[in-house]
C-alpha cells in the first residue's frame, strides 16, 4: 500500500494481482514523505538493489504506542506496529487526512475472481504434500473470495478513482498512470518486475461446483467490476470428463 504526497495518489494493494511488482515500480518515483508499507525482507532487498525507496513512514509514532507496544519496541526489538501491506480502504479514510483521503487519486488492481482464486490456492497450499485438494480448500476459506473487495471498497462501494486490471496489466497501468500523473516511468520499471514466484499448475481444472459457488460468492465483484466468467479452460464440466474418457 503506498500513499504518495509528492504525486497526489493511494494505492490500494490488493492479493494475487501483481501488487508487489507494481508496489516495487512506484517506489521508484515516491518522495521521503510518502508512505510505503513493508514487504517481504527479499523484496525490500529488491528495491534497495534498484535504488529505490523501501518501506518508510509507516509504523505508529512513539507518542500514539500503548506502554505495551513500548516495552514490546524496547525489550523485543520489534518494530512499531503500524500500517500493513494490504490495508482496507475503511482503514485509510479513517487514518489519512479527510482531505487526502478525498482528493487524492485512489487506485487498485483487480482481477478475475475465479483466476485470482487458483492463483491463491497453489499459493497457499505450495508447501503441503499432497496438495489439499481445491474443493477443500474453497470450503475451508470461503471468505479468502472476497479479500479483494474488501480492501478496494467501503460499505459494499467501490472507492477507487481507477482501476488496473490484471488481465490488461500493461494497457491499464499506462491509462491509470496518465489519470494519476504518476510518470510513464513506472510502467516501464514494472515491465522489468516480477517479485513473485509462480507456484501455479496451468493445467489445473476447477470442478463445476466450486466455480458455481465461487460466483455466488464474489457477485458484488462480477457486477461492479465487469467480470462474468472463469478464463476459458480453467472449469472442468461434466462434457469434458465425458471427453477425456472416451
Amino acid at each position: 500500500m503506498i500513499v504518495s504526497h509528492r504525486h497526489r495518489f493511494i494505492f490500494l494493494k490488493t492479493m494475487k494481482t501483481a501488487g508487489t511488482s507494481f508496489e516495487i515500480a512506484l517506489s521508484s518515483v515516491c518522495g521521503p514523505k510518502d508512505i510505503i508499507t513493508e514487504i517481504t525482507p527479499n523484496d525490500e532487498e529488491t528495491r534497495r538493489q534498484l535504488g529505490f525507496r523501501v518501506a518508510q513512514n509507516d509504523r505508529t509514532p512513539w507518542l500514539q504506542l500503548t506502554p505495551r507496544g513500548i516495552a514490546r519496541v524496547l525489550v523485543k526489538r520489534e518494530r512499531p506496529v503500524g500500517l500493513m501491506n494490504h490495508e482496507p480502504a475503511w482503514k485509510m479514510k479513517r487514518i489519512l487526512p479527510e482531505s487526502v483521503w478525498r482528493d487524492y487519486y485512489k487506485f487498485t488492481i483487480v482481477r478475475n475472481p475465479w483466476d485470482r482464486m487458483v492463483s491463491l490456492y497453489f499459493y497457499q497450499t505450495r508447501a503441503r504434500t499432497p496438495r489439499q485438494p481445491f474443493h477443500d480448500y474453497l470450503i475451508e476459506n470461503p471468505a479468502r473470495v472476497l479479500d479483494n473487495w474488501a480492501i478496494c471498497t467501503i460499505g459494499g462501494r467501490p472507492v477507487t478513482d481507477g482501476v488496473i486490471r490484471y488481465e490488461a496489466l500493461a494497457e491499464t497501468i499506462a491509462e491509470v498512470s496518465r489519470e494519476a500523473g504518476i510518470p510513464a516511468s513506472v510502467a516501464e520499471v514494472f515491465r522489468s518486475q516480477n517479485a513473485k514466484a509462480q507456484h501455479r499448475d496451468r493445467s489445473f481444472r476447477m470442478p463445476a461446483r466450486d466455480a458455481d459457488l465461487i460466483g455466488l460468492l464474489a457477485e458484488p465483484e462480477l457486477r461492479a467490476f465487469g467480470y462474468d466468467a472463469p478464463p476459458p479452460g480453467l472449469v472442468e464440466r461434466a462434457q469434458d470428463r465425458d471427453t477425456i474418457g472416451s
